[in-house]
């Protein structure tokens, strides 16, 4: 009934390759950048649901439930998941793609010297406003250019943003300290081996700190094709490679996002012709694994809503991936999780909208779901709209979700008041912490609770939230939905925003 495969990433030939395996140890699968690892997971104490302590304990210490905790707050739809077939396929792997396009110095590549806006520059310019506010300290970070991807977190802490340079309108990167707020700005080529570049802004890390790009690329009066940019920080050399797999099958295919999974695996989501996704995962070497659906169950599930489900999943869209442990990446479809090794094997589970409440242990709704992970655990959670069932459409609200291996969910906490934008999550993407912690941002008032404007809103894995209510200096409009918050080693919370100006970074620092 199930069929998997071990597929290692292919590796192609060349200088390029025998280098990076001096310079690295192959089986280091280092925790992914910004995925934080099980720090700050160990030794933690289990809260209780209910019961006589939470009258005397608040929330907030209420800190993050093991998860066989939550596994019993969702007993009763793993009870009802037990019958649902789980199918397992397998990858079938391209052959290696050919080797590296071009390697140059980025600098060498934008034709300019040391002394030119794209060298890269390890200034001290601090933070264009600063707020002391009572729950924050917010700080509006300015660089030299025109953000169009990011932030994401490196492995050497900074915040790497794709922009353009206001002055010059080059491609470049910009790394911002988010401790001292200094900005260096790190040229990238607008055109290789005579073809012109165009960067989407799709960015992500592997395990050895390479910074992967998504571009298209095209010669002359040519019609362009999706690429990948390899960006080594150390060294500033660039490397591309063509697309593979469902991803290069088209002229109309680029890479529309980029995920890192806990073993530093690269993973690329490009829009296929029939406007659902094509994922493929890339090795650090730029070797693609391309995963395919192998149903060996349709002649049994001939005419079942299971066997559709199935035969139409290497279409369907299959919205962002998110990391779990041991490099597996989660997906969510209309009807359910698909969960997609590393190794090799694809499973998807089906799943419908019920969740329990964890504390009441009430059933509701959850719709509209969006999942975040972090690496540190097998499980993932998810921003989404939840509502009592058969409640009114009205009395939804934005919620925090946990999701468990067989596709049970429960609701950890919904937003206090309403925030005028339940049934829309895309609103407010949320972003997750080392920990575990979902954020994201809320409009409104937090049922009176913070002042009207926005706030963050934190859910850790037990149930307990946090409300940080914060204004944007020098702004009064509010923060738009750009991409998720990036969560800093140092507790800070990160996002791009547009109206502060076009290359503007906001930092909120909790005080509590």
């Amino acid at each position: 009934m199930s069929s998997s495969a071990d597929v290692p990433d292919s590796v192609p030939p060349g200088p390029e390759v025998g280098q990076e395996r001096d310079q690295e140890d192959p089986d280091d699968l280092g925790g992914a950048e910004g995925l934080g690892g099980a720090e700050g997971l160990g030794g933690t104490q289990a809260a209780h649901p209910g019961g006589s302590e939470d009258d005397t304990v608040s929330p907030r210490t209420r800190r993050r439930l093991v998860r066989n905790v939550i596994a019993l707050a969702v007993a009763a739809l793993a009870v009802a998941a037990a019958a649902v077939v789980s199918v397992i396929v397998a990858f079938t792997s391209n052959s290696a793609p050919s080797p590296a396009k071009s390697a140059v110095s980025a600098s060498a590549a934008s034709g300019e010297g040391a002394t030119g806006e794209g060298a890269a520059r390890g200034g001290t310019a601090g933070p264009a406003a600063l707020a002391n506010e009572v729950a924050a300290t917010v700080a509006v970070v300015k660089t030299s250019g025109s953000i169009s991807g990011g932030p994401v977190l490196g492995r050497d802490g900074r915040l790497w943003l794709v922009e353009a340079s206001k002055s010059t309108g080059q491609p470049m990167l910009a790394a911002v300290n988010p401790v001292s707020y200094a900005v260096s700005t790190h040229p990238l080529p607008a055109s290789l081996d005579g073809l012109s570049l165009r960067y989407t802004g799709a960015e992500a890390f592997d395990n050895v700190g390479q910074l992967w790009l998504g571009a298209t690329a095209a010669p002359a009066a040519a019609q362009p094709a999706g690429v990948l940019v390899r960006y080594t920080p150390a060294t500033g050399a660039v490397t591309w490679y063509s697309l593979a797999g469902t991803c290069g099958s088209g002229p109309a295919a680029q890479p529309a996002r980029l995920f890192t999974a806990s073993d530093g695996g690269v993973w690329v989501e490009c829009p296929a012709d029939s406007g659902a996704t094509a994922i493929v995962r890339l090795s650090r070497y730029g070797a693609f694994t391309q995963p395919n659906i192998v149903n060996y169950l349709n002649r049994a599930l001939q005419g079942t809503s299971l066997w559709d489900e199935i035969a139409d999943l290497s279409q369907a869209k299959i919205g962002p991936l998110v990391p779990a442990l041991a490099g597996t990446m989660w997906g969510v479809t209309a009807n359910g999780f698909i969960q997609i090794t590393a190794a090799g094997a694809e499973t998807f589970t089906p799943s419908d909208s019920y969740a329990v409440e964890l504390e009441t242990q009430a059933w509701t709704t959850v719709r509209s779901l969006q999942l975040v992970g972090n690496g540190a655990t097998d499980s993932v959670e998810g921003l989404g709209e939840c509502r009592p069932e058969r409640a009114p459409a009205a009395q939804a609200k934005e919620c925090a979700v946990a999701v468990n291996l067989v596709g049970g969910k429960a609701m950890l906490a919904a937003v206090p008041g309403d925030d005028g934008h339940a049934g829309n999550p895309a609103v407010h993407p949320a972003g997750i912490d080392a920990s575990g912690d979902v954020w994201f941002i809320v409009d409104g008032t937090a049922g009176g609770e913070a002042p009207q404007g926005q706030y963050f809103f934190e859910v850790d894995s037990g149930g307990g939230t946090r409300t940080i209510p914060f204004s944007v200096p020098g702004d009064a409009l509010p923060i738009p939905a750009v991409q998720a918050p990036v969560i800093t080693a140092n507790g800070a919370v990160w996002t791009a925003d547009p109206e502060s100006g076009p290359g503007a970074l906001v930092e909120v620092m909790p005080k509590n």
